[in-house]
């Protein structure tokens, strides 16, 4: 590991460039103290990609291993999600805990241009046979 001066830095900035490319890290000091390291950024993290059928699948998956309750609604879940409504006796707490855990998963996933449209319209017709569940006016 190499250590310049604030100067040295600013005058030879290309060369520093260049052994940083080459996987060198340099620390710049000003007044003999460490304040900034110019070293190779980390490598890309790789996202999983999904077609609108794997994200629906996906999905369907989730659901069915995260029942809402007894008598809890969607609604009653998003509710809790935006207003942070505290868990009661009919099953919300595992709502909860389960909009947590789908909020981590969720945070790698990337939809990469699919429309919201492409992803409903692929839930509709993607499927010959509807999921355990489904109901065409279900809201739960």
């Amino acid at each position: 590991m190499k250590t310049v001066t604030s100067n040295a830095a600013k005058t030879h900035l290309a060369q520093l460039l260049d052994e940083v490319e080459q996987g060198e890290t340099v620390t710049i000091a000003r007044h003999g103290v460490p304040v900034a390291e110019l070293r190779p950024p980390e490598p890309p993290v790789s996202h999983p990609r999904f077609t609108p059928s794997e994200a629906v699948a996906a999905l369907r998956a989730f659901r069915d291993a995260h029942p809402l309750g007894d008598g809890m609604t969607v609604q009653q879940l998003m509710d809790e999600s935006r207003y942070g409504t505290p868990p009661d006796d009919n099953g919300s707490a595992d709502a909860q805990a389960a909009m947590e855990e789908w909020r981590e998963i969720r945070k790698g996933i990337r939809l990469d241009g699919l429309s919201t449209r492409e992803l409903i319209d692929e839930g509709r017709l993607g499927s010959e046979t509807p999921s355990p569940g489904d109901h065409a006016n279900d809201h739960r």
